[in-house]
């Protein structure tokens, strides 16, 4: 039992770290990849398109600030911040996918 435990808690440790391994970058070009796929296949209208871009733009001004005032890093703060726009961007992307 106590093996099991262990294992699971490993396995759900790693793929944390997984996922926080992931830049904000990474993660707003990943999006960027699911609007064009969801505009392209006319799953994302013009409207819902350009209300993601804008979002999307928001995010990219605001992380060129923090990096700005920051020598180029982010801190862990900020982080938190981008990556809950980027999570609510995010759903906002699936949901309109998704209608």
């Amino acid at each position: 039992m106590k093996r099991l435990f262990l294992g699971t808690l490993f396995t759900a440790t790693l793929a944390l770290a997984t996922v926080n391994a992931q830049t904000v970058n990474e993660r707003r070009q990943d999006q960027q990849g699911r609007i064009a796929e969801g505009a392209k296949s006319g799953k994302l209208s013009p409207q819902q398109t350009g209300k993601i871009e804008h979002q999307d733009s928001h995010i990219r001004r605001q992380v060129h600030k923090d990096r700005k005032a920051d020598n180029g890093k982010l801190t862990n703060g900020e982080k938190k911040q981008i990556n809950g726009e980027l999570n609510h961007t995010s759903r906002e992307i699936y949901r309109d996918k998704n209608k």
